[in-house]
């Protein structure tokens, strides 16, 4: 069953990224893009770690886009 939540990072975190205004990402696009080639290249006991803070990042940005008024 880990392999399950791994695969939906795999899929779903370069599909968020990928799809995200680069406007709204600004200069964390590029902190974003070296944090998920960090978290592909790592050791499977340190992936989750990796995408947790992928994930959290992530979030910060959707937050700043939408008290900034970006719906989307």
């Amino acid at each position: 069953m880990r392999f399950l939540p791994t695969a939906i990072a795999i899929f779903i975190i370069p599909l968020a990224v990928a799809y995200a205004p680069t406007s709204a990402l600004g200069s964390s696009s590029s902190a974003l893009s070296a944090l998920q080639t960090k978290a592909e290249e790592a050791q499977p006991k340190d992936r989750s770690f990796i995408y947790a803070e992928l994930v959290s990042q992530m979030t910060e940005v959707a937050g700043q886009q939408f008290n900034s008024g970006d719906p989307q």
